[in-house]
C-alpha cells in the first residue's frame, strides 16, 4: 500500500482535538494550553516514529574538517546521531564509538605501511569528541536526525503519513480529558492501536529488502587488546 501523505495546520489540529475530547464550544482548556499539549503529543509522535524507523528523518550527511584538536560541534538543530564517516584515501570508512572507559585506549589496523590507528568516536554534549587525540585530524562527516519541527503558528503544518497525526489528535485529547477529570479509557485503547499501527508499518517499510545483523567478522581482538580489520 502506497503511503499517503497529508498536512494538518496548527489550528486544524486543536479543532480536531475539540472534536474528539467533545469540547468545541468549551473554553475549559484554552487555545494556549492545548497548542501545548499538541507540541508535546507531537513530540512523543517524532520520537515514535524515529526509534521505529530509525531513519526516517535522517537528513543528508553534514561534511566538516578538523584541522587540530579532537573535537567538532554538531548543528543547532541536531537532535540524534546515525552514524560519523571518516574520509581514508578517499574513501568513506564508517567510525565506531566508543566506550568511555575506553577514552585512553589506543587500537591500531594493519595497513601495507605498518598499522594505522583506528579511529572512534563519542557523543559528548553537542560535541563529537575523536580519538587517539593525535590522529583526529581529516575529513569526516555525520548522519543525523533533527529536532521535531515543532508547530508554534496557528499556519504552521505537520505531514501526517498513513493517518499517523491522529496519534496527536489521540494524545492531545486524553490530556484535555484528563484536567477534566474525566474517563480516558476509551480514547487510550485508540491511542494503543494507533501506536501498533505505526509500529507494525515500522516493521514492512522496505518490502524489497529486510535489515540484517551488521557483519563484524572482519573485526577481532588479539590478546593485547588492539582491534584488527
Amino acid at each position: 500500500m502506497a503511503t499517503q501523505v497529508s498536512t494538518e495546520t496548527l489550528a486544524n489540529l486543536r479543532l480536531r482535538v475539540r472534536e474528539q475530547a467533545d469540547m468545541v464550544n468549551s473554553d475549559f482548556v484554552s487555545d494556549e494550553e492545548l497548542t501545548r499539549y499538541i507540541q508535546q503529543s507531537y513530540r512523543k509522535l517524532y520520537n515514535l516514529v524515529i526509534t521505529a524507523f530509525g531513519d526516517w528523518y535522517t537528513q543528508d550527511p553534514v561534511s566538516f574538517t578538523i584541522s587540530s584538536g579532537n573535537e567538532y560541534t554538531l548543528d543547532t538543530d541536531f537532535y540524534k546521531l546515525v552514524g560519523v564517516d571518516h574520509d581514508y584515501n578517499g574513501n568513506w570508512v564508517e567510525i565506531r564509538s566508543f566506550n568511555f572507559n575506553e577514552r585512553n585506549k589506543r587500537n591500531s589496523a594493519p595497513t601495507a605501511y605498518g598499522y594505522h590507528p583506528i579511529l572512534r568516536y563519542r557523543l559528548i554534549g553537542d560535541k563529537l569528541r575523536f580519538i587517539p587525540t593525535d590522529q583526529a585530524t581529516g575529513d569526516f562527516r555525520y548522519w543525523y536526525i533533527p529536532k521535531p519541527n515543532v508547530p508554534v503558528d496557528d499556519t504552521d503544518t505537520i505531514e501526517g503519513y498513513n493517518g499517523w497525526d491522529q496519534y496527536i489528535v489521540l494524545d492531545a485529547a486524553i490530556k484535555c480529558l484528563v484536567k477534566e477529570e474525566t474517563d480516558v479509557t476509551e480514547l487510550m485503547q485508540e491511542r494503543a492501536q494507533a501506536e501498533q499501527d505505526i509500529l507494525i508499518n515500522a516493521q514492512t517499510r522496505d518490502e524489497g529488502d529486510t535489515e540484517t545483523v551488521e557483519d563484524v567478522s572482519s573485526y577481532y581482538d588479539n590478546s593485547d587488546g588492539d582491534v584488527y580489520w
